[in-house]
């Protein structure tokens, strides 16, 4: 339990890392345009994740 929660910290301190390295190395990152750009661009991922999310627990697969 105490390893899976380490390797969950780990990576949500690489991803902090990375945002924290590429906001400074462009300005033009976390801009609103950008995070905005960026959630539209994964909105269709998004919803095919929650789609197969509900087919792998109702068992629908074979």
């Amino acid at each position: 339990m105490i390893q899976n929660l380490s390797a969950r910290l780990q990576t949500l301190f690489v991803l902090i890392g990375l945002v924290i390295l590429f906001g400074i190395a462009s300005p033009h990152f976390l801009s609103t345009d950008n995070l905005l750009n960026v959630m539209q661009q994964s909105a269709i991922n998004a919803i095919l994740g929650i789609g197969l999310t509900f087919v792998i627990i109702s068992g629908g697969i074979d």
